[in-house]
C-alpha cells in the first residue's frame, strides 16, 4: 500500500514501448515516400499535360498554315496560268490543230511550270471538256471528282480545286481546274481549261508526316467528314495504305478526329486515337477546305518524364529514410544504456517537485484517509485558511469543519468517488474556521487508487474565495443602483447576473432569471436579432443594435415594429438600447458575453417629435414653392393682360403720332422717336420678366420644349453655349403640371449656377430615361469645385433643387467632372 507520505509516483516507461515507438517513427518516415510521390504527380502531371498540349497547338497551327500557304501557291499559280492571253490563244490553237508553234510553245510553258513548281502532271482539254494534250496524266478526265470540277469552272468561269481523292491506279491527286476564257465578238467564253496535278503524295503527305522533334508516338493526320465517317486522308504512321482509305464513324466520342470535324474549331483534349491507345491531341481546321489537321502524341510518351522523376525520386527519398532509421536504431540503443541513469535522476527530481508544490503558499492542499476522511497531511497555505495549526488538523476530520448545510452533499460526492463512478469533483464549499468564521472555498478533489482500483487516499486543493465573493457582492450591489441594465451571459447562453433596473423594467425577479436561457426569457430572441449579436460578441466582436428595440414595460414581451407604432402612445411602451460586449475571464479567455440595456424611451419620444417637425417643415416649404409658384403665374399673367396691353396701347399712340406728323409734312419730333423706343425696351424686358416668372412655353408645349428653349435663351444672351440631348422616349412622355415645373426649375437654377459661378464656355444638358426613372445631367467646362465648394454644397440654392426632386421622390448628386467643371445629376421618378 502507498502512504501519503510517499509524494514519489514511481512512473518507468519500459523499454519495449520505446521500440515499438521507434518502430512507428521509421515507418512514418518510410511513408513519406509515397506521399512525395503523390505530390509530385498532383503537381508535374498538369504541367506536362499543359506543356504538351501547348506543343501539339503550335505544330497543328504550323503544320496548317503549311498546307494553306501551300495551297495559295498552287491556287495564284493556276489564277496567273489562266489569266495568261498567250497560254489561252495557244490553246485554242492547238484544240483546232492550226499552229505547230503554238502546241510547242503550250508544251514548253507546262513542261516549265512542272520542272520549277514539281508538278505531277498536266492535261489542257477544248470547250467540250475533250482532252486535246496531256503532260504526266492520262485518263484523269475520267475520274468523277475532275469532271465535277471541270463542269464548276465552264459554269462560274473560275479556278476550282478537286478535293483529295485517289485515282484508279492508285495514286492520291488533288487537281486545279482553270478555265481558259476568251472574249469572242465581246462576250466572255469558256474555250477550254487547264487539269494543274498537285505533288500531294511527294510533297504534301511528308510535309504532314514530319514532325520537329524526335517523337516514337507523335503524327499529325489530315481528315475530313465523310457521311457519318471520319476519313483520314494521309498514309498513317503506325498503320499502312489508309490515306482515303481508312475511316472510324463520328459517334466515337473519345476520338480526336471525330471530335474535330465534329466541333470545326481549334482544340486540345485528351483521347483515344485510331489505335485504341490514350494520346493528347490538338485539332484546328484547314482554312478554304473541308480538312482538319489533327496532332496528336501519346499520353504515356509526355508522362515517361514524370515516371523517370518518381523513380529517382523514390530511389533517393527510400536511401535516405533507410539511413535515417539505421540512425534511429542506433540513437535508441544509445538511449537504452542511459535510461535507467536517468530513471533514478528523475525520481528524485519529481520528489522535489513535488514536494515544493505541495508546499506552495497560494493554494491550500491537504490529503485525506478514506476512513471518515481525516486530514493526513496539510500544507501552511491550508493552516492559514482554516485558522488550525497543522497538529490540530491531524485530529480533525473533513466532516467536522465543513458546514452542517453542505454536509449530506459532500459525503454522496465522496461515495461517488469511492464507488468508482467519478474520480474525483469540483465545488464551492462552506468551512467553519477556529475563530468560528464561515469562509467559502472552491475545493477541488481527487482520488488515488491502488492497482485493484480501491481508493487509497484523497488529495484535494483548498482555495479561499471569501473577498473574491465579496467583491462580486460589491460590483453587484454598484449594477444595482445604475440606471441602466445589465445582464451577463454565460457561453451557454444562461444569465449570470440579472440586476435591479431589469427587475423594475422587465418585471422579472434577480432569483427567476439567473440561469434561465436567453430564449426562456425572451422568447422572441432569434426574430429581433437578440441571439445573432449574443453569437458575435462570443466570437469576440463588440458591437451595439442597429436600432432601438420596443418592449412593454413589466415584461419580457419584445414588440415589432407595426406593433410599436399601434401602442406609441402607451405608457407602458418602453424603447431600449442594447450593447453586446466579450465577457472575459482571469485567463483573458471568453467566458460570456456583458450585455448594457439603455432606457431610450425619452429619447425616442424626442426623435419621433423632431420627426413629425421635420416633415411638418417640409410640407410647409412644399405649400409656400406651390404659393410662389402660382403666384409667378398671376404676376406673369396681370403682366401680360395689363401692363402688355397699356404698353401696346401708349406704343400705338405714339406710332400715330409720328404718322400724322409726316403725313402733314410737319417736322420730325426726336422725343417722339425716342419714346418709341424706350417703348420696345420696355416691352421686351417685360416679356424676358414674363418669361423669367412663368415662360408660357412651359405650359403650352411641355417642360422638354421648355428646357431647350430656355437653353437657347441662356445662349443668345450670355453667349454660353448651351447643347441639349433629349432622348426619343423621354421627348415622348408626358408629365404632370406640377412635376414638370419642379423639373423646369431645377434645370434653371443650375444653368443660373453655371453662368454666375463657373466662369464656363460650354455647357451639356443629357436627358434620358432609366426604367421609370428620369435622369438630366448638367455639365460644365468651367473652373469646376474644390474640396472646400463640395463641403459648402449645402447652399440655399442646391438646398431648394433637393427639396423640389424630393418632393416627387428624387435625389440630386453633385461632383467633379472627369477633367474639369462641375456635374449636376437629378434622377426622379416619372
Amino acid at each position: 500500500m502507498v502512504t501519503p507520505d510517499r509524494f514519489s509516483l514511481r512512473f518507468k516507461q519500459p523499454p519495449h514501448s520505446r521500440l515499438r515507438g521507434m518502430v512507428g517513427v521509421t515507418l512514418g518516415l518510410l511513408s513519406i515516400v509515397p506521399l512525395l510521390d503523390v505530390g509530385i504527380v498532383y503537381l508535374e502531371n498538369p504541367r506536362l499535360k499543359q506543356q504538351a498540349f501547348a506543343d501539339l497547338n503550335a505544330i497543328a497551327a504550323l503544320k496548317a498554315g503549311q498546307i494553306e500557304a501551300w495551297l495559295d501557291e498552287r491556287r495564284a499559280d493556276a489564277i496567273v496560268l489562266g489569266a495568261s492571253p498567250g497560254f489561252i490563244e495557244d490553246a485554242v490553237r492547238v484544240a483546232r490543230d492550226e499552229d505547230a508553234d503554238a502546241r510547242r510553245r503550250l508544251v514548253e510553258r507546262l513542261e516549265t511550270l512542272k520542272r520549277v513548281y514539281a508538278y505531277d502532271g498536266f492535261m489542257v482539254v477544248d470547250g467540250r471538256a475533250q482532252q486535246i494534250y496531256a503532260l504526266g496524266l492520262h485518263d484523269l478526265i475520267a475520274e468523277a471528282p475532275v469532271r465535277k470540277a471541270l463542269q464548276s469552272a465552264f459554269l462560274t468561269n473560275r479556278v476550282t480545286m478537286t478535293d483529295l481523292y485517289r485515282s484508279e491506279p492508285g495514286r492520291v491527286h488533288l487537281d486545279w481546274v482553270v478555265p481558259l476564257v476568251k472574249e469572242i465578238e465581246g462576250e466572255r467564253k469558256v474555250v477550254g481549261a487547264v487539269i494543274l496535278d498537285a505533288p500531294v503524295e511527294r510533297i504534301v503527305f511528308p510535309l504532314i508526316q514530319s514532325w520537329p522533334t524526335p517523337s516514337p508516338s507523335a503524327e499529325t493526320l489530315l481528315v475530313r467528314k465523310e457521311g457519318d465517317t471520319v476519313l483520314y486522308l494521309n498514309e498513317l504512321r503506325h498503320r499502312m495504305a489508309t490515306a482515303l482509305e481508312f475511316s472510324q464513324y463520328l459517334d466515337t466520342p473519345e476520338l480526336p478526329a471525330a471530335r474535330a470535324v465534329l466541333t470545326d474549331a481549334v482544340q486540345v483534349m485528351e483521347g483515344m486515337d485510331y489505335r485504341g491507345v490514350v494520346v493528347l491531341a490538338a485539332t484546328r481546321p484547314v482554312k478554304g477546305t473541308p480538312w482538319h489537321l489533327v496532332a496528336k502524341v501519346d499520353r504515356d510518351e509526355v508522362l515517361s518524364p514524370l515516371r523517370n522523376l518518381l523513380f529517382w525520386v523514390s530511389l533517393v527519398a527510400s536511401a535516405t529514410l533507410v539511413v535515417v532509421a539505421l540512425l534511429i536504431i542506433l540513437l535508441w540503443r544509445q538511449e537504452l544504456r542511459t535510461h535507467d541513469l536517468e530513471l533514478a535522476s528523475q525520481e528524485v527530481e519529481k520528489d522535489r517537485l513535488l514536494r515544493f508544490f505541495f508546499d506552495l503558499p497560494f493554494v491550500g492542499m491537504t490529503i485525506l484517509s478514506t476512513d471518515k476522511l481525516h486530514w493526513l497531511r496539510c500544507n501552511n497555505r491550508l493552516c492559514e485558511i482554516l485558522g488550525y495549526s497543522r497538529e490540530e488538523l491531524v485530529d480533525l476530520t473533513w466532516t467536522q469543519l465543513i458546514h452542517r448545510d453542505d454536509f449530506a452533499t459532500d459525503l454522496s460526492q465522496f461515495e461517488r468517488v469511492s464507488s468508482g463512478a467519478a474520480n474525483g469533483f469540483q465545488t464551492d464549499r462552506r468551512f467553519l474556521r477556529k475563530d468560528g468564521k464561515v469562509i467559502n472555498a472552491t475545493i477541488d478533489v481527487r482520488a488515488v487508487r491502488q492497482e485493484d482500483g480501491h481508493v487509497d487516499f484523497y488529495v484535494a486543493t483548498v482555495q479561499d474565495i471569501t473577498a473574491r465573493l465579496q467583491a462580486e457582492g460589491l460590483a453587484q450591489e454598484v449594477l444595482d443602483n445604475v440606471n441602466q441594465g445589465f445582464v451577463v451571459y454565460d457561453y451557454a447562453a444562461r444569465v449570470v447576473i440579472w440586476n435591479r433596473f431589469l427587475e423594475r423594467a422587465l418585471g422579472v425577479p434577480r432569483e427567476a432569471a439567473i440561469g434561465k436561457h436567453l430564449h426562456e426569457l425572451f422568447p422572441q430572441a432569434r426574430q429581433h436579432g437578440l441571439e445573432a449579436y449574443l453569437m458575435r460578441a462570443l466570437a469576440g466582436e463588440m458591437c451595439m443594435a442597429d436600432e432601438f428595440l420596443p418592449r412593454l414595460r413589466g415584461t419580457t414581451e419584445l414588440l415589432d415594429a407595426e406593433e410599436a407604432r399601434v401602442r406609441r402612445d402607451d405608457p407602458l411602451l418602453l424603447w431600449t438600447l442594447s450593447t453586446y460586449a466579450p465577457h472575459r475571464n482571469a485567463n483573458g479567455d471568453i467566458d460570456g458575453v456583458l450585455v448594457n440595456v439603455v432606457d431610450m424611451t425619452a429619447l425616442k419620444h424626442s426623435q419621433d417629435s423632431l420627426v413629425e417637425s421635420n416633415e411638418k417643415l417640409r410640407q410647409l416649404t412644399q405649400y409656400l414653392e406651390r404659393v410662389r409658384e402660382e403666384e409667378r403665374v398671376r404676376i406673369a399673367r396681370e403682366l401680360h393682360d395689363d401692363l402688355g396691353s397699356t404698353l401696346t396701347g401708349v406704343k400705338w399712340a405714339v406710332a400715330m403720332a409720328i404718322d400724322r406728323a409726316q403725313e402733314a409734312a410737319l417736322p420730325s419730333d426726336e422725343q417722339l422717336v425716342y419714346a418709341s423706343q424706350l417703348l420696345d425696351s420696355a416691352v421686351d424686358t417685360m416679356r424676358r420678366i414674363i418669361s423669367d416668372l412663368r415662360p408660357s412655353v412651359l405650359d403650352q408645349l411641355g417642360v422638354w420644349t421648355a428646357i431647350e428653349w430656355y437653353a437657347g435663351q441662356i445662349q443668345e444672351r450670355t453667349g454660353l453655349q448651351c447643347k441639349v440631348s433629349i432622348a426619343d422616349e423621354v421627348a415622348a412622355s408626358n408629365v404632370d403640371s406640377e412635376r414638370a415645373t419642379a423639373l423646369f426649375r431645377i434645370v434653371q437654377e443650375a444653368l443660373t449656377n453655371v453662368v454666375r459661378h463657373a466662369q464656363a464656355s460650354s455647357v451639356e444638358i443629357v436627358i434620358h430615361r432609366e426604367a421609370s426613372t428620369v435622369m438630366i445631367l448638367v455639365e460644365d467646362d468651367g473652373v469646376g469645385m474644390g474640396n472646400e465648394d463640395l463641403i459648402k454644397a449645402e447652399s440655399w440654392g442646391l438646398l431648394g433643387i433637393r427639396e423640389r426632386a424630393a418632393r416627387f421622390g428624387g435625389d440630386i448628386t453633385l461632383s467633379r467632372g472627369v477633367k474639369k467643371g462641375t456635374v449636376i445629376v437629378l434622377r426622379m421618378p416619372v
